[in-house]
């Protein structure tokens, strides 16, 4: 787990990480006595973005994104729709989930200060830390990264990364970067409950777990027998300019918005 945030956001060693998270992970939207955009009852305590941290604060201990839980939860409302979201898209556009090294809620300070880590009020998550140790640059593609740009993007300056921090980098880290209460949070919870976003445009050449979506999508729509690598070649651009002739669209072999609709259909 991060322990170390830059001014106005969160992220220590992995180890220490996991000698402070020790719990499971919870996935509905509801805990009873927090509000429905997740602000719970006022403490003394606020992280360094804001939001009410406390040891015993309310989180979802059952959060999970595809079976692989967070331990120590989210924080449950609007931390919990919007980090959950940003989860899910990590998971279908950027890449799988590891376990152990995924991170939730973990009330501490960010190393070297006194200030309230975001992890301690149940708004940051951690992804695949091994993979993505803080303090290291460049441990995502340039498709991983676009793919992440697109989720931030869709967030619209709600959730922040890690990996765009300018001193100690932390790519596994993402985090509700607005107070609870400011009209951008209510409004990414809204949109979110919304149309999501299209999977990023991808073409041959492109790697990944949303190139691994369009071949399982190319198979089961029209049998193309192709090998689920995450690899964008020959055989998948073929699949795909066939998949978009018969379903009368610009046969150009790019997975863009349109083919991705007819795709996921």
């Amino acid at each position: 787990m991060c322990t170390d945030h830059e001014a106005t956001n969160p992220t220590s060693s992995l180890l220490r990480r996991r000698g402070f998270l020790r719990g499971v992970g919870i996935a509905g939207l509801g805990v009873v006595g927090v509000g429905a955009l997740g602000v719970q009852p006022a403490f003394a305590a606020t992280s360094q973005n804001g939001w009410p941290a406390a040891e015993n604060l309310a989180v979802n201990r059952d959060f999970n994104v595809g079976g692989v839980k967070f331990p120590q939860g989210v924080a449950p409302g609007a931390p919990e729709t919007i980090l959950g979201f940003v989860a899910r898209q990590y998971v279908d556009t950027v890449e799988a989930l590891i376990t152990p090294g995924c991170w939730g809620f973990n009330y501490r300070t960010i190393g070297g200060g006194t200030t309230l880590s975001n992890h301690a009020s149940g708004t940051a998550l951690d992804f695949n830390a091994p993979k993505h140790p803080q303090g290291s640059r460049g441990t995502f593609n340039a498709p991983q990264v676009s793919a992440i740009r697109a989720i931030l993007n869709y967030c619209e300056g709600v959730v922040r990364w890690g990996g765009d921090y300018s001193g100690t980098p932390d790519e596994m880290h993402f985090e509700l970067n607005k107070p609870p209460g400011d009209p951008a949070v209510d409004a990414l919870v809204a949109k979110i409950g919304g149309t999501p976003p299209p999977p990023p445009t991808i073409k041959e050449g492109s790697t990944g777990e949303a190139v691994k979506r369009a071949q399982t999508a190319l198979n089961a729509k029209g049998n193309y027998g192709l090998v689920v690598d995450g690899v964008f070649g020959a055989k998948t651009k073929a699949a795909v300019i066939d998949f978009q002739s018969k379903n009368g669209l610009t046969a150009d072999g790019i997975v863009g918005p349109k083919t991705w609709e007819k795709l996921l259909a």
